[in-house]
């Protein structure tokens, strides 16, 4: 049997190189031709009136918008202001696309590094480059970009790690750790997900180090100081040692009687006695009634669950699309969402609904076949790949089961997806292979 085709290196990562560099530069013509030079992501609008009120107040303002959503991008936007005042968008949708475009580049430069088909980089560029959503979210004022495009860093600099000198390691275990800390300070909400990540990486068959103690305590130090300086900024302002003061609101919306597991979709929440004393205070409270509901109403509580599970995995557009999606640009060309728009007849629906389940259930396919094919693989680097991704996807599926249902939530960890999906692909791929040279030897009779 002919062996698979190992890359080329230079050729391959010169190829690379050329598809990132042109696909960056469409991007970058696309946000001059933007008003502002960016689209409104979900929480866009909140985002920038955070920034318009660190700009009128400093940084320790009292606006709410830096404190019901966490400050960090915000004050993000506010960097970009101070790079070029007149137009921080600008700033903002080309840090975005350069950072995609360069986490694309070390992803793939380091999965090149192992011995690995052709085929797979090919596709793992393709999809990471050719994605609508990634595409569309590096033009959007909103965290979700940076964070997608930080956690496929993430995963390259690591490949990086298993291959380094014990001198290189320490480094780039530093810069790991500032990448999870930019995470957690744009969004704390990827704390889990990050310290899902750190225990991964130090079990997977490392030997425990003096250099692997020392990347993990930086690693452990940047997640814990970006989210407390956030906390910092609130006790000074609000007297509340708190990230923000949307967690207890945000698992209300995902409770109740009429709840539907989706963000405020005709829900009414629960009626609570709240100690309205202090902001901390009104939150504990709050927290402790919705987990005593769910305590109280176990069985609607799993029915929730169920229902947040699938929500999550919903399609980004389309009749069964649930979540905070409606400002994703690509919904406005989505082929679902004008079908659904302009042919509105009963049966046309219905095809669109039947074709989104498929779509739902041929992506859960999908993923466990690249899981499997990762698992069963004599490659480590594809075992990191697929257990990485697998790990990453069930914790933020689990989150969003506890809180609300929101496909938005998928979009930070889009690349995991992506990996499963392209290991799923060439797992399928090997599988007919072997099943077409086993008949091929199976003698005439």
């Amino acid at each position: 049997m002919k062996k698979p085709q190992l890359l080329d290196k230079q050729t391959n990562m010169n190829f690379v190189k050329v598809i990132i560099v042109v696909f960056c530069i469409v991007k970058l013509i696309h946000a001059q031709l933007l008003l502002n030079h960016a689209y409104l992501g979900a929480d866009g609008p909140n985002y920038i009136k955070g920034f318009l009120a660190i700009l009128d107040d400093g940084v320790f303002s009292e606006d709410i918008h830096l404190f019901y959503w966490p400050a960090g991008y915000s004050l993000f936007i506010y960097f970009c202001y101070q790079v070029i005042p007149s137009n921080p968008l600008m700033v903002l949708s080309v840090i975005q696309i350069l950072v995609q475009g360069i986490s694309i580049y070390v992803f793939v430069k380091s999965v090149s590094v192992f011995k690995t088909r052709a085929t797979l980089t090919f596709l793992l560029t393709t999809l990471l480059i050719v994605s609508p959503t990634l595409y569309f979210m590096s033009l959007s004022v909103g965290y979700e970009s940076l964070i997608s495009s930080f956690y496929l860093l993430v995963l390259g600099l690591y490949l990086r790690y298993r291959t380094a000198s014990d001198h290189r390691r320490v480094w780039i275990a530093f810069l790991i750790a500032l990448i999870m800390a930019f995470i957690v300070f744009i969004q704390p909400r990827f704390l889990v997900t990050n310290l899902v990540l750190i225990l991964f990486f130090q079990v997977f068959k490392l030997k425990f180090s003096k250099v692997m103690t020392i990347g993990l305590i930086l690693v452990l130090l940047g997640n814990v100081a970006s989210p407390a300086l956030l906390a910092a900024r609130n006790e000074r302002v609000h007297g509340a040692f708190m990230i923000s003061s949307n967690f207890a609101d945000t698992l209300l919306i995902g409770a109740g009687d009429e709840a539907s597991g989706a963000y405020n979709e005709n829900s009414k929440g629960i009626d609570c006695k709240l100690d309205l004393s202090s902001v901390r205070n009104r939150e504990s409270s709050l927290t402790a009634c919705v987990l005593n509901w769910y305590l109280e109403n176990p069985g609607r509580g799993v029915y929730l669950a169920k229902n947040k599970f699938l929500y999550f995995w919903t399609p980004w557009s389309g009749p069964i699309s649930k979540g905070t999606m409606a400002n994703n640009p690509w919904r406005k060309i989505a082929p679902a969402d004008l079908l659904e728009k302009y042919l509105e007849f009963s049966p046309v629906r219905q095809i669109l609904v039947l074709l989104s389940w498929v779509y739902v259930f041929g992506s859960f396919l999908l993923l466990a076949f690249g899981a499997i094919h990762s698992r069963r693989s004599r490659n480590t680097m594809l075992q990191i790949l697929g257990l990485a991704s697998v790990v990453v996807a069930l914790a933020n599926t689990l989150i969003s089961m506890v809180t609300i249902g929101d496909n938005r939530f998928r979009v930070p960890i889009l690349p995991f997806i992506i990996i499963l999906h392209a290991l799923g692909l060439i797992g399928i791929q090997s599988f007919l292979k072997e099943r077409l040279i086993r008949l091929k030897e199976v003698p005439n009779k």
